[in-house]
Formats: C-alpha cells, sequence, structure tokens
C-alpha cells in the first residue's frame, strides 16, 4: 500500500504465456493472433481502478459527470491519455522517486509531443501497463480461455459491470469478484489505457517461440487501452480484445489503472 491509501498486488517476472485468441474463438477480430508472449520483469498492480477520490487530490478541479460517476468511489473517468501520465508523475514525486526512476518527464513537459524514456520499462516510477502485462494480469494466470473465468459468458455479471447489469453507471470498485489474482474490475466499468504505440502482433512465430514484450521508442500516438465498460456487451469482455484511439481524448468510459516495475533484489 502506498502513500495515497492504494493496494498493489505483486506479480515476480519472468513470466511467459499465450497472448491474443486462437483461431476459433467466437467474435474474435484478425489483430489478436494468438502467440507466446515474454514479459522479463516482476511488476507491481493496482487492485483496483484509479478512483474520482484519489484522482481529485492531484487535480482538484477535477469535475466527474455525476449521472456516471455517482460516489468517489467510482472509478476516475474522463480522464485522457495525457491525465494519466501527469497523475503518474504527481503521483512517483509524492512517493519520493528518485528523478532517474520517473517514467514521465516533469508535469509541464508532459505533452504529446514528449518521446518517453527508451528504459521506461526498467524504471521503479509509476506508469501504465503495457499491453502484455495488462492481458497477463487480466487473466489472472489462466489460459487462454475467452474470458479471465472461464468460456461461460452467463457469469459475466458476477466479475463486471457490463450492459445487463451496470444501470449505464460505474459502481464503486471492488463490489464485484475479484479475477484469480485478486484484481477487481479488470473487466467492467471502464475500459483503461495502456502505454501507447500500437503494435502488431507478429504473422510467425519468432525464432525461440518468444515474443519478448517491449516498449516501441514512439511518440504518444496511437492510444491503446484494454477491458471492458458499464456500457459495453459480451464480446469487448474477451481478454484479447484490443482497440486503440488515433487521438487523445476524454470519454465516460475511458479510466486507469496504476503499475510500477520492481527490480530484482
Amino acid at each position: 500500500m502506498n502513500s495515497q491509501g492504494q493496494e498493489f498486488l505483486e506479480i515476480r517476472g519472468p513470466v511467459e504465456f499465450l497472448m491474443g485468441s486462437p483461431d476459433n474463438e467466437p467474435r474474435r477480430d484478425g489483430n489478436e493472433r494468438q502467440h507466446r508472449r515474454r514479459i522479463d520483469r516482476s511488476i507491481a498492480v493496482g487492485v483496483y481502478e484509479v478512483t474520482a477520490e484519489q484522482f481529485r487530490r492531484f487535480q482538484p478541479d477535477y469535475h466527474s459527470d455525476p449521472e456516471i460517476c455517482v460516489t468517489p468511489q467510482c472509478p476516475a473517468s474522463f480522464v485522457s491519455w495525457l491525465d494519466t501520465a501527469k497523475y503518474c508523475r504527481w503521483l512517483s514525486e509524492q512517493e519520493k522517486i528518485p528523478e532517474d526512476q520517473m517514467c514521465y518527464p516533469p508535469l509541464d513537459q508532459i505533452s504529446l509531443e514528449m518521446v518517453l524514456p527508451a528504459n521506461q520499462l526498467l524504471r521503479t516510477g509509476y506508469r501504465l501497463p503495457t499491453e502484455a502485462e495488462w492481458e497477463y494480469f487480466a487473466r489472472g494466470g489462466s489460459g487462454p480461455t475467452r474470458y479471465f473465468f472461464g468460456e461461460d459468458e452467463r457469469h459475466l455479471s458476477e466479475f463486471g459491470w457490463w450492459l445487463n447489469n451496470s444501470e449505464d453507471r460505474t459502481w464503486p470498485v471492488g463490489l464485484l469478484r475479484p479475477n484469480a489474482f485478486g484484481l477487481f474490475d479488470v473487466e467492467g466499468n471502464l475500459h483503461e489505457w495502456c502505454l501507447p504505440g500500437r503494435q502488431d502482433y507478429p504473422i510467425a512465430d519468432s525464432p525461440n517461440g518468444l515474443v519478448d514484450d517491449s516498449l516501441p521508442v514512439l511518440k504518444a500516438n496511437p492510444f491503446m487501452f484494454r477491458g471492458a465498460t458499464y456500457r459495453s456487451h459480451g464480446r469487448p469482455f474477451r481478454v484479447a480484445f484490443r482497440y486503440f484511439f488515433e487521438s487523445n481524448g476524454r470519454y465516460s468510459f475511458l479510466g486507469f489503472r496504476l503499475v510500477r516495475t520492481i527490480l530484482a533484489k
């Protein structure tokens, strides 16, 4: 737990898993080619999405839609990718993380034109997850099933807020069942921003059968996000489902979850 009262789960690396979806998965997209992925670092993952109350400590004038975010314990929505980067920088400063471990530049330098450090994934400051990190912790150690809880869509409402149970609003974090790792709302409530840089999955296996998770050295565009929302139907609940935006907008269905790299002891 950090100074803001945010809980984190430690996932020890390296880990290997099947990322993407098999060809026969119902309602899959063509950009989800299944492949073996390796994450060679340990990470700490937020047990919950960042809430409106927590985000408001950073940005006191933050206003959420009261019809969507009905209590301060609901996840922070209407936050752009730049908003999340600034929050990560601010939180890293609150936690007294050294400058050489910061994942984002000072607040007044965070913009769409900034270039992220090439070694960001080796730094211990707060950041957003890579797509591979997100999919791994969302699966919760399960196999390559359609949903992190298996194949039966009838269980969706036990784990996430979606079209059938949300009443067209978000809900306070942590009310439903967590995944097997103990993470709440990884599907449902809000989409979650990831690190930028859309990467196409490999069209052929790598020589050793593994693809290393890495950060493209790109400017912050396009913007990736994963997971389902309070307005989603069943299809986006599939763990392999991918999204990206070419712009940096604020939407009622977009929020975020924090990650930190843990250095080997």
